[in-house]
């Protein structure tokens, strides 16, 4: 953390250089770094941290409080890719990354938890994800425990109903490592199956747990067994 004199010779030497470049030079920090140091500096120094430009990706570790994290996806309007690694607060950042960031393309979710008294991940909250994102077309979850249903429906239907998406970018692509039940295979199958688009599913032989898919090819393999 600053101290006052040191605040003070940090605004003193920045007087010569042009906002630009300053925010060049902050785009090379870490967001923790932004919001707690750099913008306490001064005026301009917090004007210039809270470029949106500096906030279209961001990672969050255990170490910052969920409402810090809550708070950049709230002020960040230009926000298109979060990562999350070891969170006990998934179900959170995703009720507010739905809430917020109707500009979102890529999620990252790694060893989280939902609660920190609950290993899964809410599905109310990833489904009202791929409604309100529209632009969203790399999803990753490993090390995660999701139940809904509902949200595997809607992962294999996606490719055909996000046409806005699907049409003009890459691709689209979802991948998933844990827990899956029979009931939620059969629900990403059936909506895989009655999609028109082209794409791949690729589960692996290991009781259904890692599931990738992907509408750059034109095929559907089951690597775990029957091809389609």
């Amino acid at each position: 953390m600053c101290t006052r004199a040191k605040r003070r010779r940090l605004e003193d030497n920045s007087l010569q250089l042009p906002d630009e470049l300053l925010v060049l030079i902050f785009a090379r920090l870490d967001h923790t770094e932004l919001y707690q140091n750099v913008r306490l500096v001064c005026k301009r120094w917090f004007l210039l941290a809270s470029t949106p430009t500096l906030w279209t990706r961001i990672a969050a570790d255990p170490a910052t409080p969920t409402g810090t994290v809550c708070r950049w996806i709230r002020t960040s309007r230009l926000l298109n890719q979060v990562r999350f690694r070891g969170r006990n607060d998934a179900n959170a950042l995703v009720d507010h990354a739905a809430r917020y960031s109707s500009n979102l393309r890529l999620i990252d979710v790694k060893n989280c938890w939902g609660t920190a008294s609950s290993d899964v991940i809410r599905g109310r909250g990833l489904c009202r994800l791929l409604e309100r994102c529209p632009k969203l077309e790399r999803m990753t979850f490993e090390g995660v425990k999701i139940k809904s249903c509902k949200f595997f429906r809607l992962i294999g239907a996606r490719p055909a109903t996000n046409r806005r998406a699907t049409e003009t970018d890459s691709g689209y692509r979802f991948s998933y490592d844990g827990p899956m039940s029979g009931k939620q295979l059969t629900f990403l199958v059936d909506a895989v199956l009655s999609n028109r688009r082209p794409f791949v599913l690729m589960l692996d032989g290991n009781n259904g747990r890692k599931v990738t898919m992907d509408n750059e090819r034109s095929e559907v393999t089951f690597e775990c067994g029957a091809r389609i």
